[in-house]
């Protein structure tokens, strides 16, 4: 039930390592760290432990693939950390019925009928726009992982 994915979502069970793949070599540790130190992480983090590696929890690693997914298209982390502040709902949501879609580097139509997993560009009430279906890389997330916690 519900209850059962907020405790998984805050266990801190999964590694840098793991990031990393996820993101597809963007986010290393080096770069999590440089989050940390500049306070731009949203979801909660791990309290440090010393001469422990640090864990993460699956919010973390969402937060983590996001911002990565973004970059490539000039938007950078510390905007990221603005727009999930205001767009908490990203990781309390199950099953995640919903996109982004990114006008001016603010979110508006954020969210789409799960059984459509369709946006209507002619809806918007721009001429450009970054969609970024937040369904497919929480799915994307979520195989991965539990391929990972089954091996």
């Amino acid at each position: 039930g519900a209850g059962g994915v907020s405790s998984q979502q805050e266990a801190y069970i999964y590694s840098a390592a793991q990031i990393e793949a996820l993101t597809w070599g963007d986010v290393k540790t080096k770069t999590i760290n440089n989050w940390i130190t500049a306070s731009l992480w949203v979801t909660p983090l791990e309290a440090f432990r010393s001469g422990y590696a640090r864990r993460f929890s699956r919010a973390n690693v969402i937060e983590a693939v996001i911002a990565s997914r973004l970059r490539p298209f000039g938007v950078p982390r510390w905007r990221c950390t603005v727009m999930m502040r205001d767009q908490k709902r990203l990781f309390e949501l199950q099953p995640y019925p919903w996109s982004w879609v990114l006008v001016d580097n603010r979110i508006t139509a954020a969210f789409i009928p799960e059984q459509e997993k369709a946006l209507s560009i002619g809806s918007l009430p721009v001429d450009a726009a970054i969609v970024l279906r937040v369904w497919r890389i929480i799915d994307e997330i979520d195989e991965y992982l539990g391929k990972e916690l089954a091996a």
